[in-house]
């Protein structure tokens, strides 16, 4: 579910003028579904899911709100359908309508099988857990053959 908060996050930072009081903002998910690999040793599986944004009492411009939504879409889920959301739209009087926004979303989760069991993370995203190593002595090899290499600290 890091997309979903992802999305939530940007929609409660302000832009051009516009701002989401977060107790006007409820984001819920349907028609979620996990794909993965029937058999084999690919123990990666994929989140599919829609997104249900909900944005009540919004007095911003409707086109300000939907490029916001294409801007955060072609950061992270860039493979999505041309028909990127859906949306319906409650006028609630002549400042605000309420929005209901259906945002079809997917993330991979890469599952590496280690000495002490099985880590998992989402496609794309760091492990912040991460202790990088210094290493005195490299070398990127291709096809048997090295491109690159790192001796005492210089390249």
């Amino acid at each position: 579910m890091n997309k979903l908060k992802s999305l939530r996050e940007h929609l409660l930072t302000k832009h051009d003028g516009w701002s989401i009081d977060p107790k006007h903002l409820v984001t819920t998910v349907n028609g979620g579904e996990i794909i993965s690999a029937p058999e084999g040793e690919n123990l990666n599986y994929e989140w599919k899911f829609n997104a249900n944004i909900l944005i009540l009492k919004f007095s911003g411009d409707a086109n300000q709100l939907f490029f916001w939504v294409l801007r955060w879409l072609s950061v992270n889920q860039p493979n999505h359908d041309e028909k990127a959301f859906e949306f319906d739209t409650d006028f609630i009087n002549d400042q605000s309508t309420d929005i209901a926004l259906v945002v079809p979303l997917s993330q991979i989760i890469v599952v590496d099988s280690t000495a002490e069991g099985f880590v998992l993370l989402p496609d794309g995203e760091p492990d912040m857990k991460t202790e990088l190593l210094p290493a005195e002595n490299w070398t990127l090899n291709t096809n048997d053959a090295a491109m690159m290499q790192w001796v005492n600290g210089g390249g």
